[in-house]
C-alpha cells in the first residue's frame, strides 16, 4: 500500500495517479446535485449494514467508496444518480448504462437510478466488488 504525502488517501500502486482535490460531501451534492442526496444517503446506510464502514471520498467526478481500493462511485446527474461498480469480468445481463474494461481482470459496471426499486441487486454486485478489493 502508498500513502501519498499530500492528500493522506492509501492506493494500492506506488505513485497511483489522482486528484488532490479537497472536496466535501456538501460540494458533491451542491446546485442540482443536493436532490440525490436523500437516495444518495440510502444507498449508503444500506452498504454500510451489508459490508460494515467503508471511507468516502469526494473527488471531482462525485463520490467513491473504497476499503483496500476503490469498489464503487456514485455520480449525481441531472436526470440520473450513477452507480459504478467493479467486477472481474463483463456482465451484460445486470444491463449497464456503460462499462469499460479498465484492466485485464476489471470492468467497470455503470447503473444509472431514478429511485431505489433496484438497489438490493445492486448492492449484491456492490458485495461483489468490495470482495474483489480483498483478494
Amino acid at each position: 500500500m502508498w500513502t501519498c504525502e499530500i492528500c493522506g488517501r492509501t492506493f494500492r500502486r506506488q505513485g497511483q495517479s489522482h486528484s488532490h482535490d479537497a472536496r466535501t460531501k456538501e460540494d458533491a451534492f451542491r446546485g442540482d446535485k443536493g436532490k440525490w442526496l436523500p437516495l444518495y444517503e440510502n444507498l449508503k446506510a444500506r452498504a454500510y449494514e451489508r459490508l460494515g464502514s467503508f471511507s468516502e471520498y469526494y473527488p471531482s467526478v462525485g463520490v467513491m467508496w473504497k476499503q483496500t481500493s476503490t469498489f464503487a462511485e456514485v455520480k449525481c446527474k441531472k436526470d440520473v444518480m450513477e452507480i459504478a461498480f467493479y467486477s472481474d469480468r463483463l456482465h451484460p445481463e445486470r444491463n449497464p448504462t456503460r462499462w469499460l474494461q479498465t484492466s485485464t481482470n476489471r470492468v467497470v459496471h455503470l447503473i444509472s437510478v431514478e429511485d431505489d426499486r433496484d438497489f438490493e441487486v445492486i448492492l449484491n454486485w456492490i458485495v461483489e466488488s468490495y470482495l474483489l478489493t480483498q483478494k
